[in-house]
């Protein structure tokens, strides 16, 4: 089955038209994001293939692999679209949750933007799951 698109999350209901105009121009404009929620199949993962599918046509996407030793090459390949974080984990329970190194290594990648998901219930618990892996400063404030 494909991802739902913003669109279709607006007609569900999921989101009001306005986030989802908000959302869609970020995409558009290959924006570096983060999304957060405390609990599982909160629909983290669906919103961000959504917005990822608003992305300009021939926008460069590449995910994070398993153990996240990948990511300079990937990020290399998306320069100028997106490099996919699937989850900030300690537990690497399923592809691309990553931790520690290899986060700092994303955010610090130039050239392309990042899409990210972890679990956290209000954006200052999930930016102190950031600096927990010890991304600096400057690399945080990629996320637009």
């Amino acid at each position: 089955m494909d991802a739902p698109s913003l669109e279709d999350l607006i007609r569900n209901g999921t989101m009001s038209p306005a986030i989802g105009a908000t959302l869609h121009a970020a995409a558009l404009a290959r924006a570096s994001f983060l999304i957060f929620a405390k609990p599982r199949w909160a629909g983290k993962s669906t919103l961000q293939a959504a917005m990822l599918l608003h992305a300009p046509p021939g926008t460069p996407v590449r995910n994070v692999g398993d153990d996240g030793d990948d990511i300079d090459a990937l990020a290399a390949e998306a320069k100028g679209g997106y490099l996919v974080i699937p989850e900030i984990a300690r537990d690497s329970t399923m592809p691309g949750y990553i931790w520690g190194e290899p986060v700092r290594r994303a955010f610090a990648a130039r050239g392309c933007s990042l899409a990210v998901v972890l679990h956290a219930d209000a954006a200052d618990e999930a930016l102190g799951i950031v600096r927990e892996n010890r991304v600096p400063e400057t690399d945080l404030g990629r996320l637009d």
